[in-house]
């Protein structure tokens, strides 16, 4: 019960933010259960383009945090949640609410060998708006990149 002292402890933004992360973990859950995956592809965006720097106008200039915030709200959603929510679930979840708020994003795939000897391949997902991290950075140091699904935002305004 100690997680619902620190929820407490959070801003009512904070906590609104990391409610809709936990709702958007939960369908992107049962989206990869129970969809095909090029469906779900299909939803992340355009395979193999990039979102550049300068095309991220849709960011809300007085916002420039709000990816780092909801990549916070949502591995702390995953973190509380009763399923193992992975890296794909996070990236999947995150990207569906930046582009709530008109946000443009990159969804990326990569392999690795795993480094315990088993020559295992291994798989990462992460997340960014144009060169910044939003989901997943660290672990994907070492990972070779397979694809990426841009999304670009169409002119709806950004949810506050």
């Amino acid at each position: 019960m100690r997680w619902l002292a620190k929820y407490r402890r959070i801003s009512r933004a904070d906590r609104w933010l990391t409610l809709e992360a936990a709702v958007s973990l939960l369908c992107a859950a049962a989206m990869l259960k129970l969809l095909p995956f090029r469906w779900v592809a299909r939803g992340a965006g355009e395979l193999s383009g990039q979102t550049q720097r300068g095309q991220v106008s849709s960011l809300p200039p007085l916002h420039p945090a709000l990816p780092g915030q909801v990549g916070w709200a949502v591995v702390r959603a995953a973190r509380h949640l009763p399923l193992k929510l992975l890296c794909l679930p996070q990236a999947i979840a995150a990207q569906r609410m930046l582009r709530r708020r008109g946000i443009a994003s990159t969804l990326h795939f990569g392999m690795a060998l795993s480094t315990d000897g088993s020559r295992r391949m291994l798989a990462h997902a992460w997340l960014t708006v144009g060169e910044q991290g939003v989901i997943g950075i660290p672990a994907s140091q070492g990972f070779s990149e397979l694809a990426r699904f841009s999304q670009e935002v169409s002119g709806a305004p950004p949810v506050q």
